[in-house]
């Protein structure tokens, strides 16, 4: 039976000190600006928000600007806030000004899903009682009680007028993926070192077509499996801008650096004829820590690991093999969708083998396709429209056996094969300003041919009272080595 085990490394999100949190919540936003600092967590990314715009379309209601919350849940940015003001000196009527409504606040831990909402609405409580410490601090003071307002809340940016004019925003998120065995906090106490992101699949069945016959002992199958290890260092860096009145994203840089070790082989039995069809096969997959402002932004990476294979057999090639693959990317640096700098990328394939054993009979032919892709994807949804970034890795196979008949009753056997790499960053479609349609860089791209040499008398003894002579071909393949960025060459070698 077949062993599937996948593992991945524990993974923790880090990001640089320039983006760590670095909340001031003893300063009130009263000034047209204000911004918001999510600190690196093993299920989050960090990263920073800053909002911008007139001086009365953008206000705070902690108790910098001199509030105090009585009532909010933190399960939800859609709600009605029961608070009052405490201390008027430090800014509470600002939110009054020009109007509350569509206002956009800050809200303090503990309030809301989000860190910003709109002012969907205000009006005086009719409860105006107070907590028993706010009641025996203002009766100390002989002071007159606080008012109590109430806030209906929402993150509708959609719905917002123009009263306080347009308000901007900015995001930057990162995540590293640094190979290491252990959690350690980083000298300067800003972040977490983490492991890598590695799978170790072995014996994955991608094919399994069974004949079923009777008085048989062992029914022959056509097979075909992959082994895949595979080890990633990924940077993942995004930075979005945008407005909140009306929502939208105008600006988007999506980058991704890598090095990455793959390592596998696909092997296949073809004892039968017949057709095979196995697309999607899933090999792998990950959900990686996210980044999220709710309401305006979320990031989510994953990485997966999928395989196809698409034959078709034709009378009897009884074809066994196996071939290896190993592929170094090294320094993968892309800005997408800008590539402002150019995509740069170093990749090489060592040589290994391909093994294969075959008897053909009369007019049999054998095709075959076979891929994996590693990938990571990143999907940013914001507001109401999400798109996904991804980064593949696909390395496939293309195979052909075919065999006629030649003078004195042998067979002349032809077999081709090639292999592909290509890496590629692309968006799933259309989003805001950014994307208009689905679109993609490649940023390396090379097929070389393996072997495509023809193997004549590859069965030399003649056909004498229906018998054969069963002979063994291994075919040892010389691959690529050293390919450089953006190579066109096609390289030819391996002879029997």
């Amino acid at each position: 039976m077949a062993n599937l085990k996948v593992t991945f490394l524990s993974l923790l999100v880090a990001i640089q000190s320039g983006v760590t949190g670095k909340n001031d919540w003893s300063k009130a936003c009263l000034y047209g600006a204000c911004s918001f600092d999510i600190d690196e967590s093993p299920a989050s990314m960090g990263g920073t928000i800053e909002i911008s715009g007139p001086v009365s379309a953008i206000s705070d209601i902690t108790s910098a600007a001199g509030w105090r919350i009585l009532n909010c849940t933190d399960s939800t940015n859609s709600q009605t806030i029961r608070l009052a003001c405490v201390d008027d000196s430090k800014g509470c009527a600002h939110v009054f000004q020009g109007g509350v409504e569509d206002t956009i606040v800050r809200l303090p831990i503990g309030c809301g899903s989000g860190p910003f909402v709109r002012v969907a609405n205000h009006w005086i409580s009719d409860d105006q009682s107070l907590p028993s410490d706010m009641n025996s601090k203002f009766i100390t003071r002989d002071s007159p009680f606080p008012q109590v307002h109430m806030l209906q809340v929402d993150d509708v940016f959609e719905n917002m007028t123009k009263v306080h004019g347009n308000v901007s925003f900015e995001i930057n998120a990162q995540g590293d993926l640094k190979t290491g065995n252990n959690l350690s906090k980083r000298q300067n106490g800003s972040g977490f070192t983490n492991n890598s992101v590695t799978t170790n699949s072995q014996g994955v069945i991608l094919f399994n077509e069974t004949l079923n016959c009777p008085n048989m002992a062992i029914f022959p199958s056509m097979t075909g499996a992959i082994d895949l290890s595979s080890e990633y260092n990924i940077t993942v860096s995004m930075n979005l801008r945008g407005t909140m009145n009306p929502p939208s994203i105008t600006f988007l840089s999506f980058s991704a650096p890598t090095d990455a070790t793959i390592q596998g082989s696909f092997s296949m039995t073809l004892p039968l004829q017949g057709t095979v069809n196995a697309i999607g096969e899933q090999i792998a997959n990950m959900v990686l820590p996210s980044f999220l402002i709710d309401g305006i932004v979320t990031v989510n990476p994953s990485f997966a690991v999928t395989a196809n294979a698409i034959g078709l057999v034709q009378l009897l090639t009884d074809f066994s093999g196996t071939i290896d693959f190993t592929v170094n990317v090294d320094n993968l640096q892309f800005t997408y969708p800008s590539n402002d700098p150019p995509a740069t990328v170093s990749v090489s394939i060592p040589s290994a083998p391909f093994d294969g054993v075959a008897l053909p009979g009369e007019n049999s032919n054998a095709q075959f396709g076979l891929n994996a892709i590693l990938q990571l994807v990143v999907e940013v949804s914001a507001f109401t429209q999400f798109v996904d970034l991804s980064v593949s890795h696909n390395i496939g196979f293309d195979f052909e056996l075919d065999s006629t008949p030649a003078l004195g009753n042998n067979e002349q056997v032809c077999i081709d094969m090639n292999n592909t790499f290509a890496l590629q960053v692309s968006n799933s479609g259309p989003f805001f300003q950014v994307f208009g349609c689905a679109n993609s860089q490649i940023n390396f791209s090379n097929e070389q041919s393996i072997i495509s040499d023809r193997l004549r008398q590859f069965l030399a003894a003649r056909l004498q009272f229906f018998e054969r002579k069963i002979v063994s071909v291994v075919l040892r393949l010389q691959r690529l080595r050293n390919l450089s960025f953006f190579s066109e060459e096609t390289y030819h070698d391996g002879n029997v």
